[in-house]
């Protein structure tokens, strides 16, 4: 990009371009450009977790990919959202005398 400062053309990089004009470049193309708990989406290092789990899950960036995992006291699909555990069944302590059978 160049715009005029007095009569001397100055160079600089376009909005979401890094670097000194005209060595302008994307933040970034690849992922390892990136830090390991980032991604590059559209050019840019950014955290991948966003819109990434479903409802009760936890998102953990793992070598610049989102890992999901279903938060304590859930479980389920932790992409598409998590439920809770159900509780065990009830188990009735009372016994019956004539079960088994002592005839």
């Amino acid at each position: 990009q160049c715009r005029a400062v007095g009569s001397v053309p100055a160079c600089s990089c376009l909005p979401n371009y890094i670097g000194r004009a005209p060595n302008c470049r994307p933040e970034c193309t690849i992922n390892s450009e990136c830090a390991g708990n980032l991604a590059c989406i559209n050019e840019k290092c950014r955290d991948p977790c966003p819109g990434s789990c479903g409802s009760n899950a936890i998102c953990n960036v793992i070598k610049h990919s989102p890992v999901c995992s279903c938060s304590s006291g859930y479980t389920g699909d932790p992409f598409s959202g998590c439920m809770d555990i159900p509780p065990p069944p009830i188990r009735d302590e009372r016994q019956d005398p004539c079960n088994p059978s002592p005839c």
